[in-house]
């Protein structure tokens, strides 16, 4: 069963801060026991243009296909994912399942902007 801990999700986002600290504004919270929600509310670099709709500033990325979204912004999110799973101890597969194959350890949704909260480019 997928889990993660609120310890985990406190140093996500510690590592996070520490890495990214002066370019990207994060908020990385916990949905319901399984789910680690990381989401880019400023950022220095501009990610206008893999967002959905150019009226509202918030998108859902697809954490499995990074290169979709330019080789500009690939680097960027391929270090934030890469921090997530490492420091939240996520393994490609806690065990299988004959029903519904591999579980992982827990769930990850990354996003720019929020739902209630859209993205904006981050002064320096």
């Amino acid at each position: 069963m997928p889990y993660i801990s609120k310890e985990e999700v406190k140093n996500i986002r510690e590592s996070l801060k520490k890495e990214f600290g002066k370019t990207i504004k994060f908020s990385v919270t916990k949905r319901d026991s399984n789910e680690v929600c990381v989401a880019i509310l400023e950022s220095v670099e501009d990610f206008s243009d893999i967002l959905e709709s150019k009226d509202r500033k918030y998108t859902q990325l697809n954490t499995f296909y990074l290169g979709n979204y330019g080789e500009n912004h690939f680097k960027t999110l391929s270090k934030i994912m890469e921090i997530i799973q490492k420091v939240g101890n996520h393994k490609n597969c806690e065990f299988e399942d004959a029903d519904y194959g591999n579980i992982p350890t827990f769930y990850i949704s990354l996003d720019i902007g929020k739902w209630d909260k859209d993205w904006k480019i981050k002064e320096v």
